[in-house]
């Protein structure tokens, strides 16, 4: 090993392929050696902070992967008044909502938490319509029709929970699916109680 400074270099042998000699050992050959020095790892200075970040992103990136998996609500429409019923599926990190015109042909539009606007629930006399505002390009309002009236406002206030929540900066990880289902909604009752 080579130390230079604060950096430990390791020497590393290498020849091509196919070019050894038969009749000596496997690391030498008839060719000259070339020498890659490859930096292991640095005692002190700026690289212990990009190591530290490194760790960071790593952490972060693993929080996002494990809040993906978790599927706070999953909502169908009412079969007979929709053929192909379309579907709402909220995670933490975002809302998909799946279309369907025919068979086989579902389209889905992910909408992220952060980039929602507002949430409205539209009631009739049996079903209830979820329309999503939210800001980005194209159309900002996405709307599913032929909900249950109940599975619809709890669909409303889970997502208004989980808006207010990420504005926030929580961190949806400690906490097991139903109990963060409960605490978003109670959130998003909360903050519908409180609009004027």
């Amino acid at each position: 090993m080579l130390n230079r400074g604060k950096v430990v270099f390791k020497r590393i042998f290498s020849q091509p392929d196919g070019l050894v000699n038969q009749n000596s050992p496997p690391y030498f050959s008839t060719l000259p050696l070339t020498i890659k020095p490859i930096r292991i790892y640095e005692q002190n200075g700026p690289s212990n902070k990009l190591i530290k970040d490194g760790e960071k992103n790593r952490d972060k990136f693993d929080r996002l992967l494990n809040e993906s998996h978790i599927v706070l609500l999953k909502l169908k429409s009412v079969f007979p008044f929709d053929f192909f019923p379309d579907e709402i599926i909220v995670d933490p990190m975002k809302v998909n909502i799946v279309s369907r015109e025919f068979f086989l042909s579902p389209t889905t539009h992910t909408i992220y938490i952060k980039n929602i606007l507002d949430i409205l629930v539209d009631c009739s006399v049996f079903f209830a319509t979820v329309r999503i505002m939210y800001e980005g390009f194209g159309p900002n309002v996405v709307y599913v029709k032929y909900l249950k009236k109940s599975e619809a406002q709890k669909a409303r206030r889970i997502i208004q929970g989980l808006a207010v929540a990420t504005r926030e900066g929580v961190d949806f990880t400690k906490l097991n699916t139903r109990e963060l289902v409960n605490k978003i909604e109670n959130l998003g009752s909360a903050t519908q109680a409180s609009a004027p």
